[in-house]
């Protein structure tokens, strides 16, 4: 229960995440303080999407209940 990476980076603009499930339990991605309606992943195997952020540093984390606690979390700073 975590991601590939504890931090990532991005451009500011239009970030694009693709996210491949190496597990066997479904996952989300959300960014903390973005609506999740503009932007949220629903994992199986794979799930890709795209969201306009400005810069500064964000928290992706999965939000099904308990996996966040467990270690899925990461920081993303968009420069």
């Amino acid at each position: 229960l975590d991601f590939d990476k504890d931090s990532y980076t991005a451009p500011s603009g239009e970030v694009t995440f693709r996210y491949v499930n190496d597990g066997s339990l479904p996952h989300t991605l959300v960014i903390e303080g973005v609506d999740k309606e503009a932007f949220k992943l629903e994992v199986g195997d794979t799930d890709e999407g795209s969201v306009e952020l400005e810069p500064g540093e964000y928290t992706l984390y999965c939000d099904i209940p308990g996996h966040r606690s467990a270690g899925m979390e990461a920081t993303l700073t968009v420069e």
